[in-house]
């Protein structure tokens, strides 16, 4: 395919199926969801149904991220694995101080959202700046760790 290594056709075919997977898992999810939504009914299986779908994608997912991981050489193995290390504990790092200083000042926090956040909210959002900070490092010391051996 265009000359591309099999590394390289592994990881376009990893990136489209795992953006299909998830389309295609997130509007049958949305669709069990709206349903379990509107009928009180359907609310436990529409959260065993999301719950199981979820975990099909990530299976998916998974299993196409197996097949890139084999089909790379050592180097690209070595730099992911020591930028998840290194970036994402860092990134989770930085995630410790936040979460350290929301704890002491929990009424400035409070004040601040001034309720715009449920419980449930403030989970999800905590957990994708968690996320986030864990991506963000691992993506800083990716490329640090290419620009060093270049």
């Amino acid at each position: 395919m265009f000359g591309l290594s099999v590394a390289h056709r592994r990881l376009i075919w990893f990136v489209g199926g795992s953006l299909a997977a998830a389309c295609i898992g997130g509007v049958a999810a949305g669709f069990v969801l709206d349903l379990g939504r509107r009928l009180s009914a359907f609310e436990t299986p529409a959260v065993l149904a999301i719950g199981l779908t979820m975990t099909a994608v990530m299976a998916v997912v998974m299993g196409l991220n197996l097949r890139w991981w084999r089909a790379v050489d050592e180097a690209t193995r070595e730099a992911h694995k020591w930028s998840w290390y290194w970036g994402g504990t860092t990134g989770l790092c930085v995630g410790a101080v936040l979460f350290v200083l929301v704890n002491s000042f929990p009424r400035a926090v409070d004040a601040a959202l001034d309720g715009a956040l449920s419980p449930a909210h403030a989970l999800m959002a905590g957990m994708a700046v968690l996320a986030v900070l864990q991506v963000v490092g691992y993506a800083l010391f990716w490329g640090g760790w290419w620009l060093a051996r270049r």
